[in-house]
């Protein structure tokens, strides 16, 4: 029986577990109707994502929180969650950095992939704006791991790089 390589494609797409890892929350949050404009962006790319064939594709905050996390251990909690499904789920990582959102998160989940569990480093993507400037011990871990670290002008790229980047290290694990 022969099976296309077309096939083989789209069967990768449907089962990869993509996470995708970025801030939820504005820089400004004094406005309740800006404050989580940056998760919903995030949203947005995980429909734009799925719709593509990638049904896997999630944020750490679509999984679970434990129960009963008592509030003064709830960022704890999250850092925590959001190693877990670094490690220990995802096939494909994509880190987003937005414009106007606090992206030190992000940053935290970068670092800690890179220092913690290189192997997944071939699998990762960084996408930010040209103009967001990452520390240059950050800058350092991108290059060094040989981490994809893709620049944007606006804002309506993320899709596509997004995708292109999924559909690239698909490629690379088929």
């Amino acid at each position: 029986m022969f099976i296309s390589f077309g096939s083989i494609v789209e069967n990768s797409k449907r089962t990869s577990n993509v996470l995708i890892l970025g801030p939820y929350r504005s820089i400004d949050t004094t406005r309740d109707e800006i404050s989580n404009i940056c998760k919903r962006r995030l949203e947005k790319l995980k429909e734009f994502l799925i719709q593509k064939g990638f049904i896997n594709t999630h944020l750490v905050s679509d999984f679970p929180d434990e129960e009963g996390v008592p509030r003064n251990a709830i960022r704890a909690h999250f850092l925590k969650k959001s190693m877990h499904y670094i490690e220990l789920w995802a096939d494909i990582l994509l880190y987003i950095f937005l414009r106007e959102c606090d992206n030190s998160g992000v940053e935290t989940e970068l670092s800690f992939m890179v220092f913690h569990v290189k192997h997944k480093c071939n699998v990762s993507t960084v996408i930010r704006p040209d103009e967001i400037v990452l520390s240059g011990l950050q800058l350092g871990q991108i290059e060094l791991f040989r981490i994809r670290d893709l620049p944007y002008n606006e804002e309506d790229e993320i899709e596509d790089l997004a995708f292109s980047a999924c559909f690239n290290i698909l490629y690379r694990l088929i």
